[in-house]
């Protein structure tokens, strides 16, 4: 590159095809708009890129990205069910959550939770939500192209966790929807629940997530 210190005008060629353009002379950038550019995938020894070159690459590193994933917007389809998991909680984990996280008498006295309508000990309803949320990410959501949640519609504490009680996860999507403003992804909407080994159903959530749709080809 070239240029006057201070310029926002700098004579380059591209890095990939070689063409000369003008770096950063729209609207009086002051950098390149290659310094957005992604790390993935990057082109060697590049300096910058002219805009046709840079918008060929950002298609091959979104491209390469959701390639990644074992799980995108269109794997996950009205009706399904994913079930994973066997969690234990014991009442070293919960005392050692609830005093942290929920320190009511329930949750870290065990002598005092026997005069409690519970009878005993039982784990914090936002203890059994946190094994959901690893239990979920084991599952798929660490391979998934999910960029985000706008969170939970609805949380219920339906049965008490007591020590000893071995939680799995259960996921059923209820709709899958395109995203009107955003073509490259679409809403999932999920029931999540745990049951525990009697197959009670303690935790329902209902909410929803941001996933990336399959790279087109």
């Amino acid at each position: 590159m070239s240029g006057t210190p201070g310029s926002s005008v700098v004579a380059s060629r591209c890095a990939r095809c070689g063409a000369p353009f003008v770096c950063g002379a729209e609207a009086g950038q002051a950098r390149c708009w290659c310094a957005d550019l992604p790390p993935l995938a990057p082109v060697a020894g590049r300096s910058c890129l002219c805009r046709d070159c840079l918008e060929e690459e950002l298609k091959s590193t979104q491209g390469a990205r959701q390639m990644s994933f074992r799980y995108c917007w269109e794997d996950f389809q009205p009706g399904q069910v994913i079930e994973y998991g066997a969690r234990s909680l014991d009442e070293e984990e919960i005392i050692r959550f609830a005093r942290d996280w929920d320190p009511q008498r329930y949750h870290i006295d065990p002598h005092a939770a026997k005069e409690t309508p519970f009878g005993g000990l039982i784990a914090s309803g936002w203890q059994s939500c946190g094994v959901a949320m690893r239990l979920m990410c084991d599952a798929y959501l660490n391979e998934s192209s999910c960029v985000g949640s706008p969170g939970l519609d609805e949380v219920r504490f339906l049965k008490p966790v007591r020590p000893g009680d071995t939680l799995r996860f259960r996921s059923t999507v209820l709709e899958s929807t395109a995203s009107r403003s955003k073509p490259d992804r679409g809403i999932v909407s999920f029931r999540w629940e745990l049951l525990n080994q009697k197959d009670e159903v303690v935790l329902s959530m209902l909410g929803k997530q941001f996933y990336l749709r399959r790279a087109a080809g």
